[in-house]
């Protein structure tokens, strides 16, 4: 079982493997794998032959795990310095523990020791009672994100946490021990991100990552259909030997409800206004090209689109 004082390697606290292996988010398996086989970072070890391992040690462990994700082989980073490993890396523009992500406010008795060492991650508050840091709000400064860790989620934490979200923070993430599946909806809902455990730490800082910027799209035109326009040539049956009409307005249906919803949903959730305005007109655009293909094929049909909802 990993210990609290296991969660961060330090120049004159190393890891053991099964510390190192939660921290990296793999198996102590796979480590030992990756020592006997490619002679990737061969540890110390101890008089009883323990494996530990040192701050650099699991910094290039860590840098290995992120570009397997990205698809590179074993064998080839094993004959890679800890240094070119991370220049590796920046090649990919993914969190590294030198890219800054901001300040950070770490609430929770464990999450500022599991973050330590990471310079990226600037902590304005750590190791503070959660509750009395909830109480003693508002702040006098806060950062630009928040990790709540705590054991279980009350009302009135969830209300709290809300509020901080739509009015201090670009990114909440909570921790949280003991929660149901509808409280982790609830508060994905409201822009925070629910996790029931303490996970590794290229995770959290992917978690911290803020969105990225998006491309601006250009305004669809109006709607040319009417939902009982689509209706009924999606009930209808046609006379060409395919059933496209149908398929094309069930299709028109479908994706103007999601347009609609879309742009409910920006006017009712403003910490995610932007990414549901961006669908919204995606979601236009997409309708647009289906109106001129409902279009092309009432024309090859002899289908009377204005007036069909009429017959």
């Amino acid at each position: 079982m990993t210990t609290n004082q296991d969660a961060a390697a330090t120049p004159d606290r190393p890891l053991s493997i099964a510390a190192a292996a939660n921290l990296i988010g793999v198996s102590t398996h796979t480590l030992r794998k990756w020592e006997s086989r490619h002679g990737i970072v061969i540890p110390q070890r101890t008089d009883t032959g323990r494996r530990f391992y040192d701050a650099e040690q699991v910094r290039s462990l860590q840098l290995v795990k992120q570009l397997l994700d990205q698809g590179h082989a074993l064998s080839h980073l094993a004959d890679l310095s800890g240094e070119e490993l991370g220049l590796l890396l920046a090649k990919h523009d993914i969190p590294t523990p030198e890219r800054s992500l901001g300040s950070v406010d770490l609430i929770g008795p464990n999450i500022a020791r599991q973050l330590q060492g990471w310079g990226s991650v600037k902590a304005l508050t750590r190791n503070v009672d959660e509750q009395h840091w909830l109480s003693s709000q508002p702040q006098p400064a806060l950062g630009d994100a928040l990790i709540f860790e705590t054991n279980t989620l009350p009302e009135p934490t969830i209300e709290a946490l809300v509020t901080l979200r739509q009015k201090h923070y670009e990114r909440v993430i909570v921790i949280a021990r003991m929660t149901s599946r509808r409280t982790r909806r609830h508060l994905r809902q409201q822009g925070i991100t629910a996790i029931d455990t303490l996970v590794p730490v290229s995770t959290l800082l992917a978690l911290l990552e803020h969105p990225p910027e998006i491309a601006p799209v250009a305004k669809p035109s109006p709607e040319r259909f009417t939902v009982q326009q689509l209706a009924a040539v999606a009930a209808m049956t046609p006379t060409l030997d395919c059933e496209c009409p149908n398929h094309i307005a069930q299709l028109l249906i479908d994706i103007s409800a999601f347009e609609q919803y879309s742009r409910e949903c920006k006017d009712t959730d403003p910490a995610e206004a932007k990414l549901h305005a961006f669908l919204g007109d995606i979601a236009g655009q997409a309708r647009g090209l289906l109106e001129t293909a409902l279009i092309a094929v009432a024309e090859a049909d002899n289908l009377d689109l204005k007036n069909i909802a009429n017959d």
